[in-house]
């Protein structure tokens, strides 16, 4: 006879419950617009004055939550973008790359600073035939990387027309010189009062890698308490050179993008939402974004489901049906496909059915398993086979007990958890009449003692 303690073990086991909270970026809303995009306000300078390929770590001045998760600091890279866990030493493509959580304003290739052309002359301050001075001020000055200088920077004293002077004489006479310009910045702020402040990250003056007379100003800001970004963009020139950029965020998998997509020759405004993770957005000077041209992601502000499951039999016999209930969510999404709140089950052997719930774009999964019994025993010494007659079987919320016998017998009912709930003396020829409306739905084992033997049954409560 199977004991009552391999009928518990099994009870065990009843429901499965796995709770996992699904937050990802493609879930955030997107919007696009004009802001404004004064001068800056004065602010703190972030890494060097001269960067390419560098990477630093600020602290924020509130805790800022991404893909659910709340942080403190953020990376911050030359290559136009930032990542909330730290990215790759060097990273040109932070979404389709393997950096993780990131925010891409222009993620590129980058050089701090403008690059031109101009001609130096041996014993002359005044460097002629310069390709560009858009964007160069008084002030500025030059990268000495060949030396021209006597390893002295130069800086920038007068502009006039395509001449400008510095206040350094070359020593030597170069045609056609690429002049690194020293003006670009990379600075942060925060605006605002608590608990409604914005952490702004601006990149002044960068440039595409290799590129010359190129111009690009661009903000990234972070929004108090509602942990709104804003992609800001400045003023843009752009030079003849069509380097792509990703632009747009990356959750924690190559999976989860929310990323914008541009192959036009058109404004920035036009793009389209990402398909692919290797998606970007042409850049040259016709495909650019107009100054003020805002890309705006917003989490969504739902709850996270915390769904419950039961079945209508905690335990069934193999063949018969039950019908799993889960409430706690809006929707809900079955392993199998349905879209009920109800799964009907008929199944052979112990399974497990996964659902998820869904609140909007806030999602959780529950896994319930369905018990299910040969509802036989190993041996024939059962109640069947003895004068105690108990019906109905499974039973709802009476249970009659009838004794046909000449002899007394001793009834004792067991919950799944081997715990006594009733215990009586069944006169020969008598009936008894039990109200089950107490009890839980499940398995019950029933013992019987009549003339010093044992018999068991089991009963399914429904």
């Amino acid at each position: 006879m199977k004991t009552k303690q391999a009928l518990l073990v099994a009870l065990l086991f009843v429901v499965l419950h796995v709770g996992s909270v699904f937050s990802q970026v493609n879930t955030y809303s997107f919007s696009q617009y004009i802001s404004p995009y004064s001068p800056g306000l004065s602010g703190n300078q972030i890494g060097t004055l001269m960067q390419d390929d560098d990477l630093s770590l600020i602290n924020l001045p509130f805790t800022f939550t991404f893909n659910s998760i709340p942080y403190n600091q953020v990376y911050v890279s030359s290559n136009g973008f930032l990542s909330f866990v730290q990215p790759q030493p060097i990273e040109y493509f932070p979404v389709s790359g393997s950096t993780q959580n990131v925010i891409s304003a222009f993620g590129q290739d980058l050089l701090m600073g403008t690059v031109v052309i101009g001609d130096l002359t041996s014993g002359s301050q005044t460097i002629t035939n310069v390709t560009s001075t858009l964007g160069l001020l008084v002030g500025d000055s030059l990268l000495d990387t060949g030396l021209e200088f006597g390893g002295i920077n130069p800086t920038i004293t007068a502009i006039s027309g395509s001449d400008i002077v510095v206040n350094v004489t070359p020593t030597i006479s170069v045609a056609l010189y690429d002049m690194f310009i020293k003006n670009g910045e990379l600075q942060e702020r925060t605006l605002g009062i608590s608990p409604s402040r914005i952490h702004e990250i601006e990149f002044i003056n960068f440039t595409r890698y290799g590129v010359y007379h190129e111009i690009l100003n661009f903000r990234i800001r972070l929004y108090e308490t509602t942990n709104k970004i804003e992609i800001v963009y400045g003023s843009i020139v752009p030079f003849f050179a069509s380097y792509e950029s990703e632009v747009g965020l990356k959750g924690n998998s190559q999976a989860d993008f929310n990323s914008r997509k541009l192959t036009t020759s058109d404004t920035w405004s036009t793009s389209v939402s990402a398909t692919q993770i290797t998606d970007n957005c042409a850049f040259d000077p016709y495909t650019y974004p107009e100054f003020g041209w805002t890309f705006c992601y917003e989490p969504q502000n739902c709850v996270t489901p915390t769904l419950t499951a039961n079945s209508s039999s905690t335990l069934i016999c193999t063949g018969q049906s039950a019908t799993i209930s889960v409430n706690g969510a809006s929707t809900y999404s079955w392993s199998n496909g349905s879209n009920s709140s109800q799964l009907i089950v008929q199944p052979l052997v112990n399974t497990t059915y996964t659902v998820i719930g869904l609140n909007g774009a806030c999602t959780a999964s529950l896994a319930y398993t369905q018990i299910v019994s040969n509802c036989t025993f190993e041996t024939e010494n059962d109640l069947l086979k003895t004068a105690i007659k108990q019906y109905p079987n499974p039973f709802d919320e009476t249970l009659f007990l009838e004794n046909t016998s000449d002899n007394e017998a001793l009834l004792s009912v067991f919950n799944f958890e081997g715990k006594l709930i009733y215990s009586g003396i069944l006169s020969a020829g008598s009936k008894t009449q039990l109200n089950t409306f107490s009890w839980e739905k499940g398995i019950y084992l029933v013992n019987v003692t009549e003339e010093k033997s044992v018999k068991s049954t089991k009963l399914i409560k429904n």
